[in-house]
């Protein structure tokens, strides 16, 4: 009878270490897990894993109005499209209403990420036409003042790197993008497309523009009349 006591005893004793060295394997294995997962998101430029979407939309909506400030700046007409406007982010244009193009905006906050990330299906803008314009911008870190950097090209030129990218034909549908690091790498941004705002020049005030507007201020300042340069206090 003792001894029967004895086995069940270190039957149990047994089991009981066995449950709990199989909770501590699968600890284990789920904390190897999150960390490679981790290290494999770092590696891929992605450090805002817990970032909350509402600050990923204010980082997009800082870098569409930084590419509106430039083409003003440039003196071309530009303006935000409504949220779910498909595929594009700015509507630009000229004065003369002549021409009409469409931007889509890429940015990336370096303080939650080092890549621009674009998907598989962006291959597709291989056949888009050559009114359709993609500025990456890259806003900069606020703590150092850091100003922000462009990357500008026609749509159908990305949509090529997309399908030059080392990832086309894989099962990863990530497309990332980096600010061009030293040597030609698949993985960066070309350089030459770094403040590429020529791309934009049609669509600024041309000669004729300015002088159109000469009859209209003419008009305008002699409807003011002629101004005068002494004080006349009159009768």
């Amino acid at each position: 009878m003792a001894a029967t006591n004895k086995y069940l005893a270190q039957r149990n004793k047994s089991r009981t270490e066995g449950k709990a060295t199989k909770a501590q394997r699968q600890c284990d294995f789920r904390g190897v897990k999150m960390v490679s997962s981790a290290s494999i998101l770092l590696e891929r430029g992605r450090t805002d894993m817990r970032t909350p979407q509402w600050i990923k939309k204010l980082g997009g909506h800082a870098g569409e109005l930084y590419v509106c400030a430039e083409l003003a700046k440039r003196g071309i007409p530009a303006v935000p499209l409504p949220e779910n406007f498909s595929d594009d982010d700015i509507l630009v244009g000229d004065k003369a209403a002549k021409n009409v193009a469409f931007v889509q905006v890429k940015a990336c906050h370096p303080d939650r990420s080092a890549s621009f990330i674009l998907r598989e299906t962006h291959g597709a803008w291989c056949e888009a036409a050559e009114n359709q314009f993609c500025v990456f911008v890259w806003l900069g870190r606020p703590g150092t003042f850091e100003p922000p950097r462009y990357w500008i090209a026609r749509k159908s030129e990305v949509g090529r790197a997309c399908v030059n990218h080392p990832s086309h034909g894989t099962k990863n549908w990530e497309r990332r993008f980096f600010p061009p690091r030293q040597g030609n790498s698949p993985y960066d941004l070309p350089a030459e497309w770094e403040n590429r705002w020529s791309l934009f020049d049609a669509f600024q005030p041309s000669d004729d523009d300015a002088e159109a507007q000469v009859p209209a201020l003419t008009a305008a300042t002699q409807a003011l009349g002629s101004p005068t340069t002494e004080f006349d206090p009159g009768p």
